[in-house]
């Protein structure tokens, strides 16, 4: 044993091992030598070899501490966390002061996301170790996901006064900075450690993460670049980073590209996968990323971000019905809507009548310059705070005006961008909040994880996009009348979540410092202008074929196309010209613009635009009401559910139920009828903007009237259910005693 320990220090492992072997030779329920038999192997890269070692030293003395912590970091470097945990656990049930077993058993909570219980252990640690690097470093960031900034601060202080070039705990605390919106914080403490460690990935990509979240998109892609040129670097990784910025610019084509190289060295890797399709969805071809993202969710099924993904993607999909639409969103709620981490039931509280305000809770993470804000902001400036009590829950890093503004307009604001959803409810369980709103629905940045653990005792889904997320736990949804007609309960899809009514869908804020209408353009022109003004990748099949009917019905029309694509990106510019082409569209007719900043945008639709074509069955949203504000009218398709009918919820609440189609042939003889309407369209540019004013849509002491009294319906409507039903259990509770 003394000689095969003394091999060992030297690094002669074969001899080390000879020498172990021997001992259990002479002595078989010699439990330290399998252990020291265990930690050769485990160098020597015998992984098999180690565990059974460690598994027949634990079977000879089941007290060996050591075993079970050395048996849990083999379990680790495998992926088992479960295994590993109960390893640790069996540890310190014999070495409770084992401060190494302490914190990697709180990086095992960290990593399930349990993070006030990590926290605990990693405390623990200290106790027994007050200067164990890793469990310093791990606290840091665990402390910042709870959002305890200042007590992680105070933490990492303490550990960089010991160790100045302690780079994990730089690392964490440059996340914490930037789960703060502190970006150039972080920036500083990232190109600090890039000077002193310049063969260095991780800062370099991290770096580059944080200028795109600053939108310095060619700074971030020179050093993505220059990561690439690092020795060991994963190429894929930085090619990934370099299509995520693409993305950012609207460069979705350019994306794809990189995102095919990244796949080639990382086919299964699940993340760059999802992007790829996301990329592919982006630049139109959506069927194709489709597929890519439902290959990722084979690989890693457990994760739920990349099932939203695919639930998002599906409503681009003009292929699929409502029906496998609602299948795809209900297959999330089969497989993440019952989490292991059961909360108890949130009881409903008494209000009182003269003192309580309703607790109304709102998760996003655009509480920023965003169109969500943008609906939201009319709400938050008019509310009656006699009324309701609002708080928000950010789940962003990323602040600006916007943010500032609502800060202020609020009750409360809470930035919880680094909370687990376990945390993340616990901490909404402790505001009481009555109602809980989702404001992202399937898209990035959700919360629906968090969602499904029901912190409050009324859930409700708003704004982020107009359907049902799926999600059981989320069983109702604000809309309106026009989006949802009201039907009988018999015909409502089973698990459809009930429509909660207001006066209309949203009210929105319109941009300051706009000019006045001009006059309409086809007067000047002597012929009609139309545009589409969505996302270029929500023209369908059926919507290109539609405009093509109507550019060839109504002579010397021509179609502007805002594509809200970056100029720079040659290759998407390209494919709308083919999808044109293909449909016997010359290019004289057509003018297709790159993505313009918002002034620009709204003074091409005051200055040459007469008409919108809206997309179908996926039709615009803001881009709508931003024409609308400039005097532009959307001719729009309504179809069956309640996403497809955006546009007519937006045009009849306008008071333009004129301009709402429910079938191609009507869209296209609608439009081109307009098109002989010149006079009629000219008075109706003439008075758009005094007649929105009066409209739900841009009147928002109005619109705040009409959500205090919808939701203060909802939540009576459920307190009386609950009082119903909590006095019918008290009956059988009485009958059975």
């Amino acid at each position: 044993m003394a000689l095969g320990a003394a091999y060992g220090h030297m690094g002669r492992l074969a001899e080390a091992r000879t020498q172990f072997e021997r001992a259990i030779e002479l002595d078989p329920k010699l439990s330290q030598a399998y252990a020291n038999l265990g930690n050769v192997q485990k160098l020597s890269g015998d992984i098999e070899g180690a565990m059974s070692s460690y598994r027949k030293a634990i079977a000879l003395q089941p007290g060996i501490a050591d075993g079970h912590y050395n048996l849990s970091t083999l379990q680790l470097d495998m992926g088992d966390l479960d295994e590993a945990q109960k390893s640790l656990e069996l540890a310190l049930l014999f070495r409770p002061n084992y401060a190494e077993a302490q914190n990697n058993l709180g990086d095992i909570k960290l990593r399930k996301g349990k993070i006030e219980e990590a926290v605990s252990h990693f405390r623990q640690a200290l106790v027994w170790n007050p200067d164990l690097p890793q469990a310093q470093a791990n606290l840091v960031l665990a402390l910042y996901r709870l959002g305890l900034y200042v007590e992680g601060e105070e933490v990492a202080k303490k550990a960089l006064e010991a160790r100045p070039d302690d780079t994990v705990v730089l690392m964490n605390q440059a996340m914490g900075l930037i789960s703060q919106g502190k970006g150039e914080a972080a920036e500083a403490i990232y190109r600090g450690l890039i000077e002193r460690f310049p063969e260095s990935v991780e800062p370099l990509v991290n770096l580059g993460s944080v200028l795109q979240m600053e939108r310095r998109y060619d700074e971030a892609a020179d050093v993505f670049r220059q990561a690439l040129t690092l020795r060991g670097v994963n190429a894929a990784l930085c090619l990934a980073g370099l299509a995520n910025l693409r993305l950012a610019q609207e460069q979705p084509s350019l994306a794809v590209k990189e995102l095919q190289h990244a796949v080639m060295l990382e086919s299964r890797h699940a993340g760059m996968l999802a992007n790829l399709g996301w990329a592919f969805v982006q630049s139109g071809d959506v069927a194709l990323g489709i597929e890519n993202i439902r290959r990722a969710t084979e690989l890693a099924p457990k994760l739920a971000e990349l099932r939203s993904n695919l639930v998002f993607a599906a409503h681009y999909d003009a292929n699929l019905t409502p029906a496998q639409r609602r299948k795809v969103a209900n297959d999330w709620n089969e497989s993440f809507g019952d989490p292991e981490d059961v909360l108890p039931p949130m009881p409903m509280r008494t209000l009182s009548e003269n003192n309580d305000r309703l607790r109304i809770g709102m998760v996003s993470s655009d509480f920023r310059t965003h169109s969500v804000a943008q609906c939201l902001a009319p709400l938050l400036q008019h509310y009656d705070r006699k009324r309701l009590e609002i708080t928000l829950y950010s789940t962003s890093g990323q602040e600006d005006e916007v943010t500032k503004r609502f800060r202020s307009q609020v009750d409360m604001f809470r930035q919880v961008a680094p909370l687990a959803p376990i945390d993340l409810a616990n901490r909404i369980r402790r505001d009481g909040m009555d109602i809980l709103i989702d404001l992202s629905w399937h898209t990035g940045g959700n919360k629906l994880s968090m969602f499904a653990l029901r912190p409050a005792p009324i859930q409700v889904g708003w704004l982020g996009f107009f359907a049902d997320t799926g999600l059981d736990a989320i069983p109702f949804r604000l809309s309106d009348d026009i989006m949802d007609p009201p039907i009988e309960s018999t015909e409502k899809d089973a698990g459809a979540a009930h429509v909660v009514y207001l006066p209309s869908v949203l009210c929105f804020e319109p941009p300051v410092d706009v000019p006045e209408i001009k006059p309409l353009p086809a007067l000047r022109r002597h012929a009609i202008t139309f545009a589409s003004i969505s996302r270029f990748n929500r023209a369908s099949a059926a919507t290109l074929d539609a405009w093509a009917q109507i550019l060839e019905s109504v002579p010397d029309s021509r179609l502007i196309v805002f594509s809200s694509v970056d100029e720079r990106d040659t290759g998407t510019f390209e494919r709308i010209r083919r999808l044109f082409a293909l449909r016997e569209i010359g290019e004289e007719r057509l003018d297709i613009r790159p993505r313009l900043k918002l002034p620009a945008f709204l003074a091409a639709l005051n200055e040459e635009v007469d008409v919108v074509l809206d997309t179908f069955p996926y039709p615009g949203g803001v881009s709508t009401l931003h024409a609308l504000w400039m005097g532009v009218p959307t001719l729009t398709l309504a179809g069956t559910s309640s996403y497809e009918r955006a546009g007519a919820s937006i045009m009849t609440h306008a008071g333009m139920p004129d301009f709402v189609t429910n079938d191609v042939k009507a869209y296209v003889a609608r439009a081109v009828r307009l098109a002989t309407e010149i006079d009629k369209l000219a008075e109706l540019r003439d008075t758009m903007r005094s007649r929105l004013r009066q409209s739900p849509l841009f009147d928002g002491a109005a619109f705040a009237r009409g959500f205090e009294d919808a939701v203060t319906r909802l939540w009576q409507v459920e307190f009386d259910k609950y009082i119903e039903e909590a006095r019918a259990k008290s009956a059988q509770q009485d009958a059975t005693d």
